[in-house]
């Protein structure tokens, strides 16, 4: 969870860093076709559905648990 900021997947086209709300470091960067990766503490996620909309912000599905 990003505090204050709703990410989309237009926003992934250049490299993101943001800070969770556990003070915790995550960057995205886009991967050619293969889509968006995001970083987090030396663990590695493919955003596999992006931009699901919900009432309290944006929803990006990824294909791995990244724990803080």
């Amino acid at each position: 969870v990003v505090a204050g900021e709703n990410y989309t997947a237009r926003n992934f086209q250049r490299e993101v860093t943001a800070n969770t709300l556990l003070g915790e470091t995550y960057s995205t960067k886009k991967n050619g076709s293969a889509g968006v990766i995001i970083n987090a503490n030396s663990n590695t996620a493919n955003v596999i559905v992006a931009d699901v909309q919900a009432v309290n912000g944006i929803i990006h599905a990824i294909d791995t648990v990244i724990l803080p």
